[in-house]
């Protein structure tokens, strides 16, 4: 979109989104999602990049329900149901996280992990898993995940360990 009034557009990062917001203006956003200026004129923002979610689990019941949380979040998903498929997304395709279950068909979480740390893609990870086998943590937690949710996952522990990771990325991918 073009800038409105001749103004230029610059990038702020609020609540796990990028937006682009009228140049030389501070803005705030209110807890209901709007933004206004200090002395609260409503201005308009765009978002610049939605953050993109891969979310691969054998578990059609799980996908679905990370899908429709992560969604109702403002989230863009990527869902697949196999390890393979999942390491071959992220390695042609930009994401910004991933919520991967460690065992599935094709590949396990650990091995997709290892590929993308060995190809270089630096995608932060949340390894999830209805074993709880600590060997298989400390793995996935050497390897580079970020996180490690035994299963069942509550939507708040799903969406704090997000928010936390894409909070700390800006939100935006960094591949």
């Amino acid at each position: 979109l073009p800038p409105r009034a001749g103004g230029a557009w610059n990038r702020t990062a609020r609540a796990r989104k990028t937006w682009l917001v009228p140049s030389g203006l501070r803005c705030v956003a209110d807890p209901r999602g709007s933004w206004h200026t200090p002395n609260r004129e409503r201005i308009e923002v765009i978002p610049d990049r939605m953050p993109v979610i891969l979310v691969a689990d054998d578990s059609r019941l799980v996908t679905e329900l990370f899908k429709r949380v992560l969604q109702q979040h403002g989230l863009r998903v990527i869902t697949t149901s196999n390890g393979a498929e999942a390491l071959e997304i992220g390695l042609t395709q930009q994401i910004d996280l991933a919520v991967m279950d460690q065992v599935m068909p094709g590949r396990v979480g650990a091995e997709v992990l290892q590929a993308w740390r060995a190809a270089g893609i630096d995608v932060p990870v949340i390894m999830v898993s209805a074993i709880e086998e600590p060997r298989m943590r400390e793995q996935a937690l050497e390897l580079g995940a970020s996180f490690y949710l035994y299963k069942p996952i509550s939507s708040d522990e799903l969406l704090a360990a997000v928010d936390r990771l894409l909070d700390a990325d800006g939100g935006v991918a960094t591949q």
